[in-house]
C-alpha cells in the first residue's frame, strides 16, 4: 500500500490535521428510509478512477467514528468506501429512548438493512464497481447472514473477529437461550440484560478491546461529546436475537461462495473466539491470518500488527479486482 499508516506517536496529530479535513470535504452523509419506516444514517467517499467500493458493517456499540482511519486509508488506495451506521446505533433509528441500550427483535432486521442499504444507497452511488464487505465483531454475524441469503451483491468479504459465537462465560449456549427466551417471555424484552451497566464517562483502556491507547481515547472522546455515541449495553431481546442468529448462521457457513479473508485475534474476550474455528472449518473459501497478541480490534492493536493488518486487508483486495 502507498499510504503511510499512523503510528501511535503521530495518530492524533494526523487525525486532527489530515483526517479531520478530509471528513468535512470528502465524506458525504445521508439518510435513506427502510421498507418498515427505520430511518438509517449512512457516510460515503468515491476516489476518483476508485477500484472498488468497501461497505463497513460495523460492531456492536459502535458507530462510523470508530472507522475514520480505515474510511481514509481505503480512500486514499484508491477505494470507495460506504459505512452504514446499523438500527440502534449512532443517528441512526432506535427502536428505545435510552441510547445507552441497543435492542432488536433480529438480526435478519440488521441483514435486511444491508440489503436496502444496497439497492438504495452503494448500488445507485457506485454502479459499476465491484463490491467489498469490510465486517468487524457483530458486523461478522450480520455479513454472514447476508452472504448467505444475498449471494450476488459482494464479490469478497473481510471479516475482522466476527461474532460466529456467543462468548457466554462458561454458561453452555442451549441454557443461556433458554434464559434469554424466558426473559423475553416475561415482557422484559426491552430491558437492559446489565441493569447497572451504564455509560461510563471515565475511561477504562485496560478493559478495551484495544492495545493503542491514542485510539481508544480518539473514539472515548466522541462518545464524550455526543450522547448518540454512548450505546454501550444490550436488550435481553437483542441478547435472545444475538444468540438465535449466532447458531442459524452457523448452519449455513457452507453456502457462502465468495472468497473470506478472517483477520483472528488471539487475546479474545468479546466473542468466544471458538467461532473463528468453526468459520475456518465450515467456509468453502477461506483465508484466515491469526494475529496471537492482539486483542479484538485488530485493526487498533501494536503497531507490527496493524502494518499487517493493513498490508494483507489491501493485498486480499487487490487480489480480487
Amino acid at each position: 500500500m502507498r499510504t503511510e499508516l499512523f503510528g501511535e506517536e503521530n495518530f492524533e496529530e494526523k487525525m486532527q490535521a489530515v483526517v479531520k479535513p478530509w471528513l468535512g470535504s470528502a465524506v458525504r452523509d445521508g439518510y435513506f428510509t427502510t421498507s418498515d419506516g427505520a430511518k438509517l444514517r449512512y457516510y460515503f467517499a468515491i476516489p476518483d478512477d476508485a477500484k472498488a467500493a468497501v461497505v463497513i458493517f460495523h460492531g456492536y456499540c459502535e458507530f462510523y467514528g470508530k472507522y475514520h482511519e480505515l474510511s481514509y486509508y481505503l480512500f486514499n488506495e484508491g477505494y470507495a468506501f460506504f459505512c452504514l451506521e446499523q438500527r440502534g446505533y449512532g443517528y441512526s433509528h432506535r427502536d428505545l429512548e435510552n441510547k445507552e441500550l441497543v435492542h432488536i427483535d433480529s438480526f435478519d432486521t440488521y441483514m435486511n438493512d444491508q440489503k436496502e442499504f444496497f439497492d438504495n444507497v452503494v448500488n445507485k452511488e457506485a454502479p459499476e464497481l465491484k463490491k467489498f464487505i469490510f465486517s468487524h465483531s457483530m458486523g461478522g454475524a450480520v455479513t454472514s447472514l447476508f452472504l448467505e441469503k444475498y449471494r450476488d451483491y459482494a464479490d469478497a468479504a473481510v471479516m475482522s473477529a466476527p461474532l460466529i459465537k456467543m462468548e457466554t462465560w462458561g454458561v453452555p449456549e442451549p441454557i443461556v437461550l433458554v434464559a434469554f427466551t424466558a426473559a423475553n417471555l416475561l415482557g422484559k424484552s426491552k430491558d437492559p440484560i446489565q441493569p447497572k451497566k451504564v455509560f461510563d464517562p471515565i475511561e477504562n483502556f485496560p478493559a478495551s478491546g484495544t492495545l493503542s491507547p491514542v485510539r481508544y481515547h480518539y473514539l472515548f472522546q466522541q462518545r464524550l461529546d455526543d450522547e448518540n455515541y454512548r450505546t454501550w449495553s444490550a436488550t435481553f431481546g437483542w441478547s435472545l436475537a444475538s444468540i438465535k442468529a449466532t447458531r442459524k448462521l452457523r448452519r449455513h457457513l457452507g453456502d457462502i461462495t465468495q472468497d473470506i479473508l478472517l483477520l483472528a485475534d488471539g487475546l479474545e474476550d468479546r466473542v468466544d473466539a471458538k467461532g473463528f474455528d468453526i468459520l475456518i472449518k465450515k467456509a468453502k473459501n477461506i483465508t484466515a491470518l491469526r494475529f496471537p497478541d492482539s486483542k479484538h480490534e485488530v485493526f487498533n492493536a501494536t503497531t507490527p500488527d496493524r502494518e499487517r493488518f493493513y498490508t494483507e486487508l489491501f493485498a486480499f483486495f487487490e487480489e480480487h479486482l
